[in-house]
């Protein structure tokens, strides 16, 4: 008995090596099933086995081999199979697959383009492993049936997901219409754990709303459970697969996507709380420094701060401040601003506008309607010249008539003066963010420091708050009359506000300083209720040495103001007690307590109406 079933086994083995080289093909995979269903069905079988195994091994592969072959001949009559040796010998390897595109061209001139090549589509054929994507676009193109099956049953697209051709699957998908069956293709792409090809396959109707092709989602997620692929049971249940368990549901689903919801939620509350702070800047707290350029001769006088870049990294780019200028070739006072990498300063009449005429300034982000003065140039680059010792420098002023001028500026630091500046940076601009650039026009943003002057410093910054309270308070201000005006036009902004602040580029400027006295002008501007802008002006006229506020009034300052007054501005005349003055070195400013409007006067002009008993007297003498 052992004797038998060894030898059954032994010539069984051996049929079975043959075998596999007789059967082999696609469409045959249950042939080894049904051989051993015939051999062990029932006793019977086994007992006939038993008597002559070799010979009943023979006749069942026989009968085996006989039901394969009308199965496959069948299948041929069915799917009309072209065997490839029919074929002329150069179109061969294109049929199976090794062409590349022009022999592919030359194949469907001579071929049927949806012929079924030993059992397979040309189309088939190329959306497997063995293809390229352009011989895939050119056979659809040419009206390749996308839908047609070949001989396993499957289509086109069925080849791409097996072979993970990912691109193959992308092109086929593209002539796939809404509700197209793709399950076959789905499961493939479940059981080969292709999330890849599976997202694909998924792909909705309209933005997150139904699927776009016809396929077993609950037989797909029962696929993908029994695998252990969480990730991919996460993708079928959000697109539409049951599952009754809602902590299971909840679990798969936000257990992949918690992260991400969790940073979703966390940006969403960034934007609101940005989006709600957008008129609050950050305000830093920068050094500056103050820097005089004097040229005594042809009594021309530059008060300047330096400026910075905005970023990471603050970098000094020029400055910007006011001149006072009067000689034979030019009177007045100007807006100033340069650029340490070049070697010139630019003079600016923002009073006399020429239309059309717009210089960009990048430090307020605002266009202004300027007329170049004139243009003072130095022999070396600005920059160089801060960074060095020197404390003289010669220049050449271009005015704008053609006119020259010739000089050498003596340069002062200012080390004994520490200016320190409320830099304004927001995280976004708003709509009015043109307005953003001209809020230094309205805000004290700087906080000076004179050495061993406590009691001076007091009278320049006003009052003793913290750098903390003052930067609340400067925010509150700057989102108050951001949120107010983010809908106003530059144009508006330009003619109701600004034009009124222009001649001076902050709330807080130095405009006369030597051993004994020092002058600031400061500005106070507020927007009312029905918009309208009102200027408080101060002058600050302090005595270095005594520590003490001098008279800033007119009246006190000259004798006969009428007289005067009235070869300059008659309006004013009419307001001799609340006159105030600014002192700088080629003559006074003159304007109203309240109010934006401003007159230049010479020095020469007021000399012989000087008050003898008036502190700044000395200037005259």
């Amino acid at each position: 008995m052992k004797k038998t079933i060894s030898r059954i086994i032994i010539s069984f083995i051996l049929l079975i090596i043959s075998s596999l080289f007789l059967y082999s093909e696609e469409y045959d995979t249950n042939f080894y099933k049904k051989l051993f269903d015939a051999m062990f069905v029932n006793e019977d079988e086994l007992k006939e086995m038993g008597k002559d195994p070799k010979e009943y091994m023979e006749n069942l592969l026989k009968k085996e081999e006989e039901k394969a072959l009308k199965e496959k001949m069948e299948l041929y009559k069915k799917y009309n199979v072209i065997e490839i040796d029919s074929l002329e010998d150069e179109y061969k390897r294109t049929a199976e697959g090794y062409g590349d595109l022009e022999d592919v061209k030359k194949f469907v001139q001579k071929y049927d383009i949806n012929g079924v090549y030993d059992g397979y589509t040309l189309l088939y054929t190329y959306s497997g492993y063995r293809g390229e994507t352009d011989i895939i676009e050119f056979l659809i193109e040419n009206n390749a049936d996308i839908y047609k099956k070949s001989i396993n049953g499957k289509k086109p697209l069925y080849s791409a997901v097996d072979d993970y051709f990912h691109d193959a699957v992308e092109i086929i998908l593209k002539h796939y219409k809404d509700n197209d069956d793709v399950n076959d293709e789905f499961l493939l792409a479940v059981n080969n754990e292709n999330e890849f090809i599976l997202k694909s396959l998924l792909k909705k109707k309209f933005l997150f709303f139904g699927n776009k092709f016809k396929m077993n989602l609950d037989k797909g997620l029962e696929i993908a459970l029994d695998k252990g692929n969480k990730d991919i049971a996460a993708e079928l249940v959000l697109s539409g697969a049951k599952t009754d368990n809602f902590l299971f549901y909840f679990k798969l689903v936000f257990g992949k996507y918690l992260i991400l919801i969790a940073i979703m939620i966390a940006l969403f509350a960034s934007f609101i709380y940005v989006y709600k702070r957008r008129y609050i800047p950050n305000i830093y707290e920068e050094s500056t420094m103050f820097i005089t350029f004097k040229d005594k001769v042809n009594n021309m006088y530059i008060y300047c701060y330096t400026y910075y870049s905005f970023g990471l990294l603050s970098t000094m780019l020029g400055f910007f401040g006011n001149i006072f200028i009067n000689n034979n070739k030019l009177k007045g006072y100007y807006n100033i601003n340069s650029n340490f990498s070049g070697n010139d300063i630019a003079v600016y009449d923002l009073y006399d506008n020429k239309k059309n005429d717009k210089e960009y300034f990048s430090w307020y982000d605002v266009d202004i309607e300027a007329n170049e003065k004139a243009i003072i140039k130095f022999d070396c680059s600005l920059y160089d010249f801060i960074k060095s010792d020197k404390n003289e420098i010669e220049y050449i002023a271009e005015i704008a008539d053609s006119k020259i001028m010739n000089g050498v500026f003596e340069v002062n630091r200012n080390t004994n003066i520490n200016v320190e500046y409320s830099r304004l940076m927001f995280k976004k601009a708003s709509k009015g963010n043109r307005f953003i650039g001209m809020l230094s026009y309205f805000f004290n943003l700087y906080h000076f420091n004179i050495k061993n002057k406590d009691k001076i410093n007091a009278y320049i910054n006003g009052d003793n708050k913290s750098y903390s309270n003052k930067k609340n308070e400067l925010e509150i201000n700057v989102e108050q009359i951001l949120k107010k005006h983010e809908s106003m036009s530059l144009n508006d902004i330009k003619t109701k506000y600004y034009d009124k602040l222009k001649d001076f580029y902050n709330a807080d400027n130095i405009v006369y300083l030597d051993d004994k006295t020092i002058c600031l002008y400061k500005r106070f501007a507020k927007i009312e209720a029905n918009n309208n802008l009102t200027v408080n002006n101060i002058s600050l006229i302090i005595d270095l040495y005594n520590e003490k506020l001098i008279s800033p009034y007119f009246k006190d300052f000259v004798n006969n103001a009428d007289e005067i007054l009235k070869r300059y501005n008659s309006n004013f005349s009419n307001n001799i007690d609340n006159l105030i003055f600014l002192i700088t070195e080629a003559g006074i400013i003159l304007m109203k307590d309240k109010g934006h409007k401003k007159i230049f006067i010479p020095l020469d002009d007021i000399k012989e109406h000087v008050n003898k008993e008036h502190y700044l007297s000395y200037l005259f003498d």
